[in-house]
Parts: C-alpha cells; sequence; structure tokens
C-alpha cells in the first residue's frame, strides 16, 4: 500500500513539474508577446508624435499664409479706396472744365452776336 501511495506522490509531481515547466513556457511566451505588442505601441506612438508634428506645422503654415493674405487683402482694399477718390477728384474736375467750356462757348456766342 505505501509503495502505491510513494508511486502516486511521484507521479503527481511529476505532473506538477510538467505543469511548472508549461507555466514557465507559456509566462515566457507571453512576455516575449507583449515585448512585441509594446514595441508596435511605441512605433504607433512615435508616427502618432510625428503627424501630429506636422499637422501643428501646417497649421502654422497656414496661419501664416491666411495672415499675409488678409494683409494683401487690407492693402488691396485701401488701393481701391484711394482710387475710388481718385476718380471722384477727376469727375469733379472734369465736370469743372465741362462747365467753363460752356461758359467759354456762351460767351463766345455773345460776343459774336455782339459784333454782327
Amino acid at each position: 500500500k505505501k509503495a502505491g501511495l510513494t508511486a502516486e506522490v511521484e507521479k503527481k509531481k511529476n505532473e506538477v513539474a510538467e505543469l511548472k515547466m508549461e507555466l514557465a513556457m507559456l509566462r515566457e511566451e507571453y512576455a516575449v508577446e507583449g515585448e512585441k505588442k509594446a514595441e508596435e505601441l511605441n512605433k504607433v506612438k512615435e508616427s502618432l508624435s510625428v503627424v501630429n508634428a506636422l499637422r501643428e506645422m501646417e497649421h502654422g503654415d497656414l496661419k501664416a499664409q491666411n495672415d499675409d493674405l488678409c494683409e494683401q487683402n487690407s492693402a488691396l482694399i485701401a488701393e481701391v479706396e484711394n482710387q475710388k477718390n481718385s476718380m471722384a477728384e477727376v469727375k469733379l474736375e472734369l465736370a469743372t472744365l465741362r462747365d467753363r467750356y460752356k461758359s467759354m462757348e456762351e460767351n463766345k456766342a455773345k460776343e459774336l452776336n455782339k459784333i454782327k
């Protein structure tokens, strides 16, 4: 009976040893997989950092371009206003010259009528 129990204990010890070895192999396998996943995650994080940095640079460039275009637009609006003012001055001067010419023509006609 004792020999049978000793054999059973040895059998169980062997099973426990096998299970411990299997557990150790699984832990090692999961550790390797975990390292791979961590490396992949770090690569993804690095890629995202690069993408975000590029987006920030692009945003900065676009903002600078927008600011430049706003300045150009303001300058063009001011130029258009200046042109409108100049045109109004030219029209006024032209109207004045027309009035003078008309007045001269009228005076000339009056002088001619006096001579006749």
